[in-house]
């Protein structure tokens, strides 16, 4: 029962860094810590249990798997920092398959993108893309399919 509470302030969450993203062309680093923090009290105050370990390795794999692209710039340091936030929400269990399908999907858009417009792209916005990944993620976790 408890879960329930985590996926709708997961989802808000993360529909407000999407919308700062949008508005400023930024992800805030506040928005991404008060996500931590309220995992941390949430987890805390309805389980009766700190963070574990997978927590941890969730909010550090995001980190170590996408610096090389950072460094490249491919991808910017507020996606880095929202999929580290998601990964310490998610776990290390969780987080490496929601990148692999954000970038699926997000693949897939540029692929349809080129072909329809014929044009290269220059910036797109990884945010949107983790919520369809996570619209699709979350579920299975939360019904224990996956």
């Amino acid at each position: 029962m408890a879960d329930l509470v985590y996926i709708p302030i997961y989802f808000i969450s993360l529909l407000i860094c999407i919308w700062t993203d949008y508005k400023s062309n930024k992800i805030k680093n506040v928005l991404v810590l008060i996500l931590i923090v309220s995992y941390i009290l949430l987890t805390y105050f309805l389980r009766g249990s700190p963070i574990g370990l997978v927590n941890i390795l969730g909010l550090f794999i995001p980190f170590i798997l996408l610096f090389p692209f950072f460094a490249m710039n491919y991808i910017g340091a507020g996606d880095i920092k929202l999929l580290m936030a998601i990964g310490f929400f998610l776990t290390s269990k969780y987080i490496i398959q929601l990148m692999l399908l954000t970038f699926l999907i997000c693949s897939f858009y540029i692929l349809g993108r080129k072909m329809l417009h014929k044009q290269r792209l220059t910036y797109i916005r990884i945010s949107p893309f983790v919520l369809l990944s996570s619209i699709v993620i979350v579920p299975l976790i939360f019904f224990k399919v996956i």
